[in-house]
């Protein structure tokens, strides 16, 4: 075969290869190809099951981070170190439940708590529990309790609540509808923690004492405690530790936590005064008015586990009318279950 054929056949071949390549692309713009799975075209609703945890624990007001039993921080013998189940350990050398250590599950004192007594105890039962361990009411360690930096509505079709007349359920037809505080009439407490101290890794009292933050809360760090009652201000007590305030200081004993400041003799604590009236704001920018609405909402709807989930569904819910949702319980299906509509329902209401 002569080189000239040889160069007729290798362009003869490049102009068909050119040419299937044009007439593939033209074919595949005439049949405008997708560009996703064909069967995400049929669009469907999502579905959502619910299952809620009906179980004894949800009914409790209290869910700690890990931390440090309150007497280690108090003298050089080690009783109970971290403490990581959720709960609140607390002593007392009078009144309920005295000279023993009990567990807290609840901070308030209700009919329709489902637990009670000195293994799963309620706060409100001694005074003296909140005393040595103000803890307690800060939402930075008891993650349920009242958080000033968030803003706390109503469940979906529910009235905002009355700070003097606060319900222990919001749910009509159970047994907390009919108990009724008034949430000014003691005063409300609450406390937002200061992170400036820091501690060893074991705690056996102030000797053991670090300066500087540690991201956690320790019983000797400096934090401001806020009562409302039911006048039209807000005390603000601010109590301040410092390193050298609690470091080789003397060992706590039970009668510090009422000196005023609060531990002061072991800790060497301060403490300046406030009142917001109502012009003013707090930190968070509400008014005298508008912090108690924001505590009735918190303490009506969102104090207890139970009512954390019911808050977050009932947002998610009213967010997605489109949405299918079905809902049971996890322990007691017989009581509560709710199918998903069917497929070929469209009316979700």
């Amino acid at each position: 075969m002569s080189f000239r054929l040889h160069i007729r056949i290798f362009f003869t071949w490049i102009f068909s290869v050119c040419l299937l390549a044009g007439s593939t692309v033209l074919e595949a713009a005439e049949l405008g190809l997708a560009s996703q799975p064909l069967f995400l075209g049929n669009q469907v609703d999502p579905n959502i099951f619910f299952m809620l945890d009906d179980s004894g624990s949800m009914d409790w007001e209290i869910l700690t981070t890990d931390h440090i039993y309150f007497r280690d921080y108090w003298g050089d013998t080690r009783l109970e170190g971290t403490l990581d189940d959720g709960k609140i350990m607390v002593y007392a050398d009078d009144g309920y439940c005295r000279n023993r250590r009990s567990i807290l599950v609840n901070v308030f004192d209700s009919n329709d708590n489902k637990t009670s007594g000195c293994s799963r105890g309620e706060l409100e039962k001694n005074g003296e529990w909140g005393e040595v361990d103000w803890r307690i009411r800060s939402a930075d360690m008891n993650l349920m309790y009242y958080d000033p930096a968030t803003t706390y509505r109503p469940w979906g079709g529910f009235p905002d609540a009355n700070f003097s007349a606060v319900r222990s359920n919001p749910q009509v037809g159970t047994n907390g509808y009919g108990v009724v505080r008034n949430l000014g009439r003691n005063g409300f407490q609450y406390d937002v923690w200061i992170d400036n101290l820091g501690r060893d890794n074991i705690v056996n009292g102030p000797n053991t004492v670090q300066n500087g933050a540690n991201g956690e809360v320790d019983l000797w760090d400096s934090h401001t405690t806020y009562t409302v009652d039911s006048s039209l201000t807000i005390e603000i007590e601010h109590l301040r530790t410092t390193f050298a305030g609690v470091n080789g200081n003397r060992d706590c004993r039970f009668g510090d936590e009422d000196s005023n400041p609060q531990y002061e003799r072991c800790f060497g604590t301060t403490r300046t005064t406030a009142t917001l009236n109502g012009i003013g704001t707090d930190p968070w920018g509400r008014t005298v008015s508008e912090v108690k609405q924001n505590i009735a909402n918190w303490f009506q709807y969102h104090r207890r586990r139970s009512f954390v989930a019911k808050a977050a569904i009932s947002t998610v819910v009213s967010a997605n009318t489109s949405f299918r949702f079905g809902l049971s319980l996890l322990n007691r299906d017989d009581r509560l279950f709710v199918e998903v509509p069917d497929a070929l329902v469209r009316d979700y209401s």
